[in-house]
């Protein structure tokens, strides 16, 4: 038996990481706070009343994110976005704005990747009619939400939708 390896036990956590980003599921939209999905004390954002806050500091903390949002999320309002197309624009608002494409997730002390080292998974997507009209229905969102001006060309954005 190999003694360098190591024996976790049930429940343990072995790793924590925080997410490239988030997106609180539609479904509980009315009944969390979009920051820290706490359920107390919630207060609508007061410039596109689509997102909820528990508290300043959660709605101070998210701001940075959700600025470039805000706008956008009043124009569709009370219209649900679907999951999907929020989470794909909050990775593309962070690749082109908030210096995702430089972030670093360390996996050890030393060694990271960045979002452009993760596969694309291309050519699975490519062969995969289902995934590929879940992408086509995306990018109709996407363009309506964004502007097709704020997206990359469709085989630069389908990479990212792989990743």
């Amino acid at each position: 038996m190999d003694k360098k390896r190591k024996f976790f036990r049930k429940g343990e956590t072995i790793f924590t990481d925080k997410p490239f980003v988030h997106a609180l599921k539609s479904t509980y939209k009315n009944e969390k706070c979009d920051y820290c999905y706490s359920e107390e004390n919630l207060s609508r954002c007061s410039g596109c009343q689509y997102i909820l806050y528990c508290n300043r500091t959660c709605q101070k903390l998210s701001w940075t994110e959700h600025k470039r949002e805000c706008s956008r999320l009043k124009k569709i309002y009370p219209k649900i976005l679907p999951d999907a197309a929020r989470i794909m624009s909050k990775i593309l608002i962070k690749l082109k704005v908030n210096g995702g494409s430089t972030e670093k997730g360390y996996y050890t002390s030393i060694r990271y990747r960045t979002f452009k080292d993760l596969m694309s998974h291309y050519p699975n997507l490519k062969n995969d009619d289902h995934r590929l009209e879940h992408f086509s229905s995306l990018c109709g969102v996407l363009k309506e939400y964004m502007g097709e001006a704020n997206l990359p060309n469709p085989i630069e954005l389908l990479g990212i939708y792989g990743r």
